[in-house]
Formats: C-alpha cells, structure tokens, sequence
C-alpha cells in the first residue's frame, strides 16, 4: 500500500510539472503564452555568465495541437574582466648588491568592460621571499589604474628568476609579472695600487696613511 502511494506522489508531480525552461546561464521571457493568427510574439533571450567560459543550451517550443517542438539553440561565450601590468616586459634588476634595497613601481589597469578584482598569487619559493608588494589585492573600475611599488632586498648571493601572477576574479587568465637578476656581494677597492716607503732608516718606523672605500 505504501509502494502504491509512493509511485502516485511521483505521477502527480511528474503531472504536475510543466516542463518550463529553466537555466542558470540563460533566460527566456514570456515563457509561456498565446500568439492569435497572423500576429506575433517578441521573445527575450537574456545570457548572464558566471565566468569567462564558453555556455550553449538548447530549449524546446510546445506548440498545442501540434506534435513536433520547435528548437532554440542558445550560445554564448562570457568574458572576463581584462587587466594589464605596464610595463608588460620581463623586469631585469641587473646586479644588485646584497642586503640593499631595490624598488620598481608598476601600473595595473582596467581595459575591460567590466569591473576587475585582483589578488596577488605568491609563489612558494626562497626567491619570492626577497620581494614585497605594497598593493596585493584590490578592485579596479572600468578603465581605472593603480600604481604600486615592489621592493627587493635577498640576503643570497647569486642568479634568480621569479615570475608573479595576478588573478583576476572571474577570468580563466592570469596577469604574469616576471623579474630577475643577479645578488652580488660587497666590493672594496684601494685609492692606490702600490705604496712606496722609499729609504727607511734601520730601526725606524715609518707609517704611510692609506684609505680603502666600498663601491
């Protein structure tokens, strides 16, 4: 008796259920109505993407007394916000020397069509902890720019390579920002190559005052 009520609340709601179109992405108005003859009847389709990301769906007419549907076949591609960092090239530091400071500054701007979220993605590595940014994340209205400062200073010697990224919410793409350059240790030079004493007497202190300077 219980297996008999249960398959009758099922074909009532299959009944029930009128089948009207229903999509997260796309939507269509008037979903239902009447068109009288030798008239007409808009129809509008809307599309709202939740990401950068290709979408398609197809919806199906009902006509009364008529046994074939008609097809809608609905498409779409959204697109995400669109960012740039200038300069876009490949950041060269050249040499720097160890434990000093060496600061860039940059622009990240909005040319999209819509508003543009950003969040800095940190790489886990030794070279990615030598540099800081003042701006990590933020939002960037159409057609607006942010300026920022990234700051180096590495207490190792030697070659490095580092590329950041940008995310950008609602964008498949990420904005790299990419550095390198060489950590070089102090160097010293003298004011002179040689010092010459010339004739000193035996037993006879003589003391020529020299200087050394740190490039």
């Amino acid at each position: 008796m219980l297996l008999v009520r249960k398959y009758k609340n099922i074909r009532k709601a299959i009944e029930d259920d009128s089948l009207l179109f229903q999509d997260d992405i796309f939507n269509i108005e008037p979903i239902r109505g009447e068109i009288w003859p030798n008239s007409a009847l808009t129809v509008t389709v809307s599309f709202k993407p939740l990401a950068a990301l290709n979408y398609s769906c197809t919806a199906f007419c009902n006509i009364s007394c008529k046994e074939e549907r008609l097809v809608l076949n609905l498409s779409g591609e959204g697109i995400g916000p669109k960012a740039v960092i200038t300069p876009q090239d490949d950041i060269d530091l050249g040499d720097v020397t160890i434990t000093a400071i060496k600061t860039k500054d940059f622009t990240i701007e909005n040319r999209g069509e819509i508003p543009a979220t950003f969040q800095l993605l940190l790489p886990d590595t030794p070279a990615a902890k030598m540099f800081k940014f003042d701006v990590d994340k933020g939002v960037l209205g159409v057609g607006e720019r942010l300026n920022f400062t990234v700051t180096f200073q590495s207490e190792m010697l030697g070659e490095f390579s580092e590329t950041f990224r940008f995310r950008l919410e609602g964008s498949t793409e990420l904005i790299p920002l990419r550095f390198r350059g060489h950590v070089i240790g102090p160097s010293f030079r003298f004011d002179r190559n040689e010092i010459d004493f010339g004739n000193v007497s035996y037993s006879f202190p003589k003391e020529e005052v020299k200087s050394f300077s740190l490039d």
